[in-house]
């Protein structure tokens, strides 16, 4: 009798098993405001403030961090230089406009990289508040010309609700009124609890009405031989794997990668910047506090907040202030006898590669099987096609077998992890390209501007090659002929053949050869085709000299020297 091992991350981590080095600060919360717009005319450089920032760090998780992000570098006596200069956090309670409390500098120098104390007052009545209660601390980074102060209070120190209104300020002479700036211009409400609003109460699916990320139209690619490996798979792989994190949650260990989608308005005011999307079962065990860990690729610990799931389909979706790589995950559905990639953190091991081939696809219940090996911390870890898309999500694996692993296809995620606007805008099934040779006729005749239909392209009429606009559903296997347009033209092609975008002047293919990350998460080989002007009708002429005639056939033909034209 088989036996079917479900949950692959129910791992125990074992000393040396897997070492995270540490690092300053992992977060469990970070949100930025909006970043400040307006300066005086009188404002000095060094009292500019840029934005604020709010943290919870798990090394001290029972303090509110503040941030004052400035425009220079910090000097250790700026706010201690006998003119009364100050600068610090406001505090809204009660959301009214009007700061309650305020956390502020010290008149004592700051050094190197140690904190001291710092200054926490009442406002209405100018008040110190001095119980150990409410210690402030406040600190930078003198040494390596931090461009920021740091401010700490206790979280029972105050009666914080779910909503804080947060302002940072700063001022050069305390009496003088000029030379100070505010950041945010406004008001910055927090939400304390991460910014976003979730039902805790349905164990089964976590679903934020209007709220969830969004597909949108990045990613839909044709593929071509998809059964064969990537041209390079040591970049692709290279690529992939800054896209994937290992996620932490408890005793927990899987994988989780970043997804090429659109956060609500309400992730971004919440300074959330990349989706993870792993397995439910990695996170089960956080449900409740929501907060997780994740490890970058680079090993660095960075916090996550738990955010949407659904159990019955076993997928998830994990926010983070932390900005990922994101991996494209639309395109044509998967077919027995693809090539297919594993990425994830195997036994605790970060980073590894497996292959194999599409073993089979349940196109109705969207799953799959793979040949590539997949093991205890490969869960919702990216199954990836031969050109970086992600085609599901690595789950399960029969027990004592390594040619069986099961995944979860990507259309999954529409139904309470993302907004998307049918689940068969993941799989597509459309965008397969089987190779054709490339036309070897020179016969020429004008292109007509009612259609043009070439080999494998489609060119609407009101469509100038130059200008197509991401995504363009045609796909070409090779060079166009010279017939198909009327002027030299340009136009980008990658991966064999594969259109992405194409603008005056650029190609915008991968984010390591761009700076639009939202193409390609892996480097591609980039083919340009100069599609050259259509080749004039030929002419004859005859041509005489005294009894001899000659026939000359050309664009523009001309007699021989001591020849004329005959007629």
């Amino acid at each position: 009798m088989r036996k079917y091992l479900s949950v692959l991350s129910a791992l125990t981590l074992v000393a040396g098993l897997f070492s995270i080095p540490p690092a300053s600060a992992a977060w469990i919360q970070y949100q930025s405001s909006p970043v400040d717009t307006y300066n005086r005319p009188d404002l000095s450089s060094e009292y500019d403030i840029s934005r604020v920032d709010l943290a919870v760090s798990d090394t001290a998780p029972s303090e509110y961090w503040f941030f004052l992000d400035f425009t220079k570098p910090m000097t250790a006596t700026r706010f201690a230089d006998g003119n009364q200069s100050w600068a610090g956090i406001l505090l809204d309670l009660n959301l009214d406009g009007k700061d309650d409390y305020v956390i502020s500098t010290p008149l004592t120098p700051y050094e190197k990289n140690f904190s001291q104390k710092g200054r926490f007052d009442e406002r209405t009545s100018g008040t110190p508040i001095l119980s150990d209660k409410c210690a402030a601390q406040t600190w930078t980074n003198i040494e390596k010309q931090a461009t920021w102060i740091g401010f700490s209070i206790p979280k029972n120190c105050l009666p914080f609700g779910s909503t804080l209104g947060i302002q940072g300020y700063s001022d050069h002479i305390a009496s003088d009124a000029i030379d100070f700036d505010w950041a945010p211009t406004s008001y910055w409400n927090v939400n304390l609890s991460g910014g976003t609003v979730v039902n805790p109460g349905n164990s089964t699916s976590s679903v934020v009405s209007g709220q969830l990320p969004s597909t949108n139209l990045l990613g839909v690619t044709s593929i071509v031989s998809p059964a064969s490996p990537p041209n390079d798979l040591v970049s692709l792989s290279s690529s992939l794997t800054k896209s994937v994190v290992t996620v932490l949650c408890g005793n927990s260990l899987g994988t989780g990668w970043s997804i090429n989608a659109d956060l609500s308005s309400a992730n971004l005011s919440s300074g959330f910047k990349s989706y993870i999307i792993t397995n439910h079962h990695v996170i089960s065990e956080c449900k409740t506090n929501r907060d997780i860990s994740i490890v970058l690729s680079d090993q660095t610990k960075v916090g996550a907040y738990v955010y949407a799931w659904d159990e019955a389909n076993d997928v998830a979706g994990v926010l983070t202030s932390t900005s990922i790589a994101p991996l494209n995950w639309r395109g044509a559905s998967p077919e027995q006898g693809w090539w297919s990639g594993v990425i994830g953190s195997p036994l605790g091991f970060p980073g590894v590669l497996t292959t194999g081939i599409v073993s089979s696809v349940n196109g109705s219940k969207f799953t799959g099987t793979t040949t590539a090996p997949i093991n205890p911390g490969n869960s919702g870890g990216p199954v990836f096609d031969r050109t970086g898309r992600v085609i599901g999500l690595a789950t399960a694996k029969y027990i004592d077998s390594e040619g069986f692993g099961i995944f979860q296809g990507t259309p999954l995620l529409c139904l309470k992890i993302l907004n998307c606007t049918s689940m068969s805008q993941v799989w597509s099934g459309t965008s397969v390209v089987t190779p054709t040779p490339t036309p070897t006729s020179t016969s020429a005749t004008t292109p007509t501007r009612s259609s043009q239909s070439i080999g494998n392209w489609n060119l609407p009429t009101t469509v100038n090659i130059m200008k197509l606009v991401f995504p363009f559903n045609i796909s070409a296997t090779s060079a166009l002929p010279v017939t198909a347009v009327s002027k030299t033209e340009k136009i980008c092609l990658v991966s064999e053949a594969e259109l992405i975008l194409v603008a005056p002047g650029r190609c915008l293919v991968s984010m390591s050869q761009d700076g639009n990350s939202e193409f390609l998460a892996a480097p591609v080989k980039i083919m340009i085709i100069t599609i050259t002007a259509a080749t004039a009708k030929k002419v004859t002429i005859v041509c005489v000299k005294g009894k001899l005639v000659k026939k000359v056939t050309a664009v523009k033909p001309l007699c021989p020297s001591g020849y004329i034209k005959k007629g």
